[in-house]
């Protein structure tokens, strides 16, 4: 996943979502943490690195960890040469992973988890959490997923272009058609295609989900906790604390 498209990925989302996915976190901090500063931070589906960049841009003593599917990705990560840990892992699959203050997932991560049950996911991510620990992420809202349908998209910078098509496979899922066109050192451009397919559920679909693995208060909104969730929102937010004794 993303293996041509992460050179061009890399250069194309804006950097300004980076830092209002930090100013998120920091709304919803672990409990007895009065900063992000120290904590131990995981990050599920962590792309090229973007995030833990404009993390440790302020707190120098974060402790990161960020893992991603795709190799070009983790690549791009490592290339930053952050004081940060990164490994090709599958969201999935956390069990050689240790204990966390917060994990987030963000850029509708896990909406590509189109064949593993959410409900999963969850539940690793409460056993890798710190009791007090929080659970942040964000997702497409049912409304944004049917939008997909008939989406046309194209864009292009001195490294190459994309051409980004999508259509609901089904009701739940969308597929994504890209077409990538990347400069070689010729000059000439390497033509590649992927497909990639995201799904999401409801709000209360999703919160019940994450009451039944353990978290016991959840908090949704959308727009970067700006406004009130519903299912026709653009983003969704989740913001799901695990309990901490005493």
């Amino acid at each position: 996943m993303y293996e041509g498209f992460a050179r061009l990925y890399e250069q194309l989302m804006p950097k300004a979502l980076y830092r209002d996915w930090v100013t998120y976190m920091t709304l919803y901090l672990p409990e007895g943490k009065s900063s992000l500063d120290a904590c131990q931070v995981l990050d599920l589906g962590c792309g090229a690195g973007n995030l833990a960049k404009a993390l440790l841009a302020t707190y120098e003593n974060l402790n990161y960890t960020g893992v991603d599917l795709s190799q070009q990705m983790i690549d791009l990560a490592r290339s930053k040469q952050l004081s940060a840990e990164f490994s090709v892992q599958s969201m999935t699959d956390l069990a050689k992973l240790g204990q966390f203050d917060t994990v987030v997932s963000f850029c509708d991560s896990l909406c590509y988890l189109v064949d593993s049950p959410w409900q999963s996911v969850f539940q690793q991510v409460y056993d890798h959490l710190r009791d007090g620990g929080v659970f942040l992420f964000d997702c497409h809202s049912l409304g944004t997923l049917h939008e997909f349908d008939g989406f046309l998209y194209h864009d292009s910078n001195e490294q190459g272009a994309v051409l980004w098509s999508s259509e609901l496979a089904n009701p739940d899922t969308v597929q994504h058609h890209l077409e990538i066109f990347l400069k070689q050192a010729d000059g000439k451009y390497e033509r590649s295609v992927e497909d990639h397919f995201e799904t999401t559920y409801s709000i209360s679909e999703i919160v019940q989900w994450l009451y039944e693995v353990g978290f016991y208060t959840v908090y949704p909104s959308s727009a970067f906790d700006q406004e009130p969730a519903s299912d026709e929102s653009g983003r969704l937010f989740f913001a799901a604390y695990k309990y901490k004794n005493g």
